[in-house]
């Protein structure tokens, strides 16, 4: 077997470099997320990096293939426990799962060469930080204690929630509950009396830049809106998802689904499509219309296209909303690896950040469960960022 060899970048033309074996590599990684390509990362870096942020990447070549692939995030942080710099892959509310790329079959090898990578570029390190990995992360498998001298914490970092796509759409339905199934069928009657339904699935070359748009304003109209939390909420995030979703076009991921009644939008769903598995990136509804549930409406439309079909497995829903429960979701634990320096004082630190950060999970759940309290958070956030702070 011949030697892997480590290659780094940290401008955008060498990025762009391995854009195209990158996003190979990531349609077959068994995390199957999205997030974890070249133009989820590179859009990231591109648009959502906070000041003072600066970033490289590493590629893990084989014979001239590409089986590894870590971006790395430097934030300056003055601590007597860590030392100037922090390295963390991407991780924040648009990226929801900061991770490395392994090819399957290579990941012990893989994960080793690129460690060392980052060992070599930043002898002084104390801290490497994977946020949010799901259970089939293969970083968990071979991030144990002690690989490569290493001291490996793991972190809560708490649920997100899915659907699994098995078997016909009547006998899923008939797992519901009675009642959610009674609200459905009384919500579609009311919609259909407001006149013509209809309903679009579009994907790749057929979502236009008039579609985008829609979605954009019908997202902003409502509590995302009034939070700050909606992607015409900032420059930055409409720029963000703006060459996002050019670049997930041009790769075949994207998909956009509609739910208009006589013409006026009132549901619609951004989605990304990685194998057999479709993750609803983001979802908006008309809440004008709220009593005709719109957006349940279009998720059903969804449930019975994907059974048809048969080539999807799973709905990703990301996050765990309690109405995930009223369609059967299963949840989805998600961890952090905390990969520590083998020297003492940086693994202390990160006892000590572990149990202030399960106090800060908590404050940030019952945040979240609140739209007042969002809104007075996203507030604060902007004002701070507009202090330059």
């Amino acid at each position: 077997m011949s030697q892997m060899e480590v290659h780094g970048a940290h401008k955008f033309e060498e990025l762009d470099m391995h854009a195209e074996a990158w996003d190979r590599l990531s349609s077959v990684a068994p995390q199957r997320s999205p997030v974890l390509s070249h133009a989820w990362v590179r859009s990231y870096l591109e648009h959502l990096l906070k000041p003072g942020e600066k970033w490289f990447c590493l590629f893990a070549y084989e014979d001239q293939e590409l089986v590894g692939v870590l971006p790395v995030i430097i934030r300056q942080k003055q601590s007597a426990l860590y030392g100037g710099k922090r390295f963390q892959a991407p991780s924040d509310p648009d990226v929801w799962t900061g991770d490395m790329l392994v090819a399957s079959g290579r990941e012990l090898e893989t994960a080793a060469a690129l460690l060392d990578g980052f060992a070599r570029r930043e002898p002084a390190h104390a801290v490497l930080r994977l946020s949010k990995l799901p259970p089939e992360s293969p970083s968990f498998r071979v991030m144990q204690d002690g690989f490569g001298g290493c001291r490996i914490l793991k972190e809560p970092n708490g649920y997100g929630s899915y659907l699994k796509i098995n078997g016909s759409h009547e006998a899923y339905v008939a797992s519901l509950s009675s009642n959610f199934r009674s609200n459905l069928k009384k919500a579609g009657k009311r919609l259909n009396r407001l006149g013509r339904n209809d309903i679009l699935f579009l994907s790749n070359e057929d979502i236009t830049e008039e579609h985008i748009q829609q979605f954009f304003g019908l997202e902003a109209s409502g509590w995302k809106g009034r939070a700050g939390s909606a992607i015409l909420s900032s420059k930055r995030h409409t720029g963000f998802f703006t060459n996002l979703i050019r670049r997930l076009r041009a790769r075949g991921m994207l998909e956009c689904h509609f739910l208009k009644v006589e013409g006026k939008l009132l549901a619609g769903h951004l989605a990304v499509r990685t194998q057999s598995k479709l993750t609803l990136w983001k979802i908006a509804y008309d809440e004008e219309y709220a009593r005709y549930a719109p957006g349940n409406i279009l998720l059903e439309r969804l449930m019975h296209r994907v059974h048809e079909e048969g080539a999807t497995d799973e709905i990703d829903l990301i996050t765990n909303f309690p109405w995930h429960s009223n369609w059967g979701a299963q949840k989805r634990p998600y961890q952090n690896l905390i990969i520590s320096a083998p020297r003492l004082v940086p693994y202390l630190g990160n006892l000590v950040s572990l149990k202030a950060n399960a106090s800060l999970r908590l404050l940030r759940e019952r945040v979240k469960k609140s739209p007042k309290l969002s809104a007075v958070a996203y507030g604060v956030r902007d004002l701070v960022r507009r202090a330059g702070l």
